[in-house]
């Protein structure tokens, strides 16, 4: 399950994932909302809570590799908070992908994502 979190800045759009995260997700929720921010704003941030997640189904992996492979331009700043143990693997190798500013937040870190993913 996704929700959207409302935040001061219109430009950043924080994402709240628990249990699984599945295909459905990305094609119903997340990819309209980044297109849409991406429209409106053409340089975004985003914050992923994922300290509920439980789960990632395969295909959902794909979607946000191949969004995220055509839309690197768009994203100023990235940041995960969770305490996974394959965040930051999944960070790491991203990171070979994705020429973008992104970071991992420990679960007990979230103001501290918020900072960074807010500076400009």
């Amino acid at each position: 399950m996704v929700t959207i979190i409302n935040e001061e800045n219109e430009k950043l759009i924080h994402f709240k994932f628990e249990g699984e995260i599945t295909h459905l997700d990305y094609k119903n929720i997340i990819i309209p909302m980044l297109e849409k921010d991406i429209a409106d704003y053409h340089t975004i941030s985003v914050m992923c809570d994922i300290r509920g997640v439980e789960n990632i189904e395969a295909r959902a992996i794909w979607d946000d590799f191949e969004f995220g492979t055509h839309h690197l331009k768009n994203f100023k700043r990235f940041a995960i908070v969770g305490d996974q143990w394959w965040v930051s693997p999944l960070m790491n190798m991203s990171g070979i992908f994705y020429k973008i500013d992104m970071k991992h937040f420990k679960g007990s870190q979230m103001e501290e994502a918020r900072k960074w993913v807010n500076e400009k």
